[in-house]
């Protein structure tokens, strides 16, 4: 189980923190990370289109919608994380990953995980 720390300092397992405190706490551990001489490579993973659509701000389940939400999220983490000296990977709208390649909202099945692993075996040998 990952432990991070809240804003004051407390420790907090993730799923307990707001999503803003989570951002931050993530954030800090790559920084802290980086400080500390460790390549950080951050990866935003694939999603699946109902797991898109639960973040469409109308509540319609619209996963072009939720895409656009969550790729401002993730826009707003990876400039974040980047400026904290982390690369990020950004494999959450690839088009090797089709909705078929998902076994839930949020997980792939096995001819998922083998793609994925495939693309980011060759994206990590493409980093610096």
């Amino acid at each position: 189980r990952v432990v991070l720390a809240t804003g004051d300092g407390r420790p907090a397992p993730v799923g307990a923190l707001h999503p803003e405190e989570r951002i931050d706490a993530a954030v800090g551990l790559v920084a802290s990370l980086v400080g500390d001489g460790v390549d950080v490579v951050v990866v935003v993973m694939p999603h699946s289109d109902v797991r898109a659509g639960a973040f469409d701000p109308d509540g319609e389940g619209d996963p072009v919608a939720g895409r656009a939400v969550l790729d401002a999220v993730f826009a707003d983490v990876g400039s974040r994380v980047e400026a904290a000296g982390a690369e990020v990977l950004d494999l959450s709208d690839h088009p090797s990953i089709v909705e078929e390649m998902f076994r839930d909202t949020g997980h792939l099945n096995a001819e998922g995980a083998a793609v994925l692993t495939a693309l980011l075996a060759g994206e990590l040998a493409a980093l610096p």
